[in-house]
C-alpha cells in the first residue's frame, strides 16, 4: 500500500530566472511512503519512502515523476525532497539529481 503525503510546494511566476513561460508553474513535492506489512502482519511491517515532483500549469497536472522506495528512513527522504525543492527541482530532472544526491 502506498501513502502520498504533500511536503511543500513552490509557486513560480513568469518573471522568475529561467522558466520560460509567460503563465505561473507549481511545484508540488511529495513524499511516498511505502507499508508492506508481510501479509498482513503488523509485527513485520517495513515502510520505504519514495519521493513525487507534480509540475502544474493553470491548476492542471501538467508533468509528474514518481521515484518509489528511495530510503527506509523518512528522515534521510526528507533531507533528499528538501535539497530538490531548495534547488527547484522539476519532474523531468529529478531522477538524475537523485542520484547524484545517493551517489556523494
Amino acid at each position: 500500500m502506498y501513502n502520498r503525503y504533500l511536503e511543500k510546494k513552490l509557486e513560480l511566476m513568469p518573471d522568475d530566472e529561467n522558466l520560460g513561460s509567460k503563465i505561473p508553474i507549481e511545484l508540488e513535492y511529495y513524499i511516498i511512503e511505502k507499508i508492506d506489512n508481510g501479509f498482513y502482519n503488523k509485527e513485520f511491517e517495513n515502510k520505504s519512502y519514495g519521493i513525487e515532483i507534480v509540475k502544474k500549469i493553470d491548476d492542471s497536472k501538467y508533468e509528474s515523476e514518481m521515484l518509489k522506495e528511495i530510503s527506509e528512513c523518512i528522515e534521510n527522504t526528507k533531507k533528499i525532497l528538501n535539497r530538490l525543492v531548495d534547488n527547484t527541482v522539476t519532474p523531468m530532472e529529478m531522477a538524475v539529481v537523485i542520484d547524484d544526491i545517493l551517489s556523494e
